[in-house]
């Protein structure tokens, strides 16, 4: 485990004020450590959201589309193992549960979105 333990905040690495205990809740015991924000850190990272988040509504519905599919190889690659230590689930409950949320993610990507703001569906190269 690293002593210095940083957070992306507006795509930059800034330490924390402090510290805090990730328990894995299956064994009850410590898992890891990670940083605690001040609130001017937290307050600075709802500030850099916000415009995301409107860019995201604003955006490119194909660009969208294919993060999204990214975004559904990317949990299948890693987060069962997280989700497993950080929520407590079994292991095999963490992957099933990573493979449910995998399956839908593409579905959302290839949703014709016309259908609901006049967007385009997403094109499958």
């Amino acid at each position: 485990m690293r002593d210095e333990l940083s957070m992306m905040v507006n795509r930059k690495a800034l330490r924390g004020n402090d510290t805090f205990a990730v328990f894995d809740q299956a064994r009850g015991e410590e898992s890891g450590r990670a940083a605690q924000c001040s609130t001017e850190q937290l307050d600075e990272a709802m500030m850099a959201a916000e415009p995301a988040a409107r860019l995201w509504i604003l955006g490119d519905d194909e660009h969208d589309c294919h993060r999204m599919l990214a975004q559904a190889a990317a949990i299948v690659a890693g987060l069962a193992t997280i989700l497993a230590s950080e929520q407590g689930r079994p292991l095999g409950d963490a992957r099933a549960d990573v493979a449910r949320s995998a399956r839908w993610l593409p579905y959302f990507g290839d949703v014709d979105a016309s259908a609901i703001s006049g967007a385009q569906p997403c094109v499958t190269p």
